[in-house]
């Protein structure tokens, strides 16, 4: 059953991923080995979007945090914003436009 992950009233629905699917996520991330220590910015990197005008589609990224992991995830959003059937404009977004992109883009 499909649910309202974030408790927003943005209309994106979702499924919780179990743990088999985090353990393939950490894996493709980080390989078979153990995974090194992450630094302070890997913990504090959100999935959040910036605020400046005419850039709503652009995810926030920290000094030092996953730039390659957060730079494939904002190409996949772009790609949903862009080619998506429902999004009205992909250069300034709703915030539900923007958070179904997201979803989108990580599932």
């Amino acid at each position: 059953e499909e649910a309202d992950l974030d408790g927003a009233d943005d209309g994106v629905k979702g499924h919780p991923i179990t743990l088999e699917q985090a353990k393939g996520i950490k894996e493709l991330l980080f390989g078979p080995r153990k995974p090194p220590q992450l630094d302070a910015s890997w913990h504090r990197q959100g999935l959040t979007f910036g605020s400046e005008t005419d850039l709503g589609y652009g995810l926030v990224q920290l000094k030092g945090g996953p730039c390659g992991v957060m730079a494939c995830v904002q190409a996949l959003v772009l790609r949903e914003l862009i080619f998506g059937k429902k999004t009205r404009s992909w250069e300034n977004p709703s915030a539900q436009e923007r958070s179904h992109a997201l979803v989108e883009a990580i599932v």
